[in-house]
């Protein structure tokens, strides 16, 4: 996954990777992330529309890399002014 910052304030996926938003409060296990992930369609998301798209403090984007890898991102702290969102990552098997 790629953040950024300064210009587009933008987090997008890599073209070969999948990925998906499990809301607040779902149980994150390897098969509730990676169904989110290949269901989810998340190309791109501008900052304005994080909240709307569900992004926000306890909901996990759940990512297949181009490697086959899960990885389960789950949003600590998200700040418009400075632009900034923070995630604890991990892979999940």
């Amino acid at each position: 996954m790629k953040w950024t910052s300064c210009v587009g304030k933008e987090l997008s996926t890599l073209p070969s990777a999948r990925a998906g938003i499990l809301p607040k409060g779902e149980a994150v296990t390897s098969d509730s992330c990676r169904d989110a992930a290949y269901g989810g369609g998340l190309d791109s998301l501008g900052l304005e529309a994080f909240e709307d798209a569900g992004l926000v403090p306890g909901a996990t984007v759940c990512v297949v890399t181009d490697k086959n890898l899960l990885v389960a991102a789950e949003v600590k702290e998200v700040d418009h002014y400075p632009v900034r969102v923070a995630f604890k990552v991990r892979t999940l098997t």
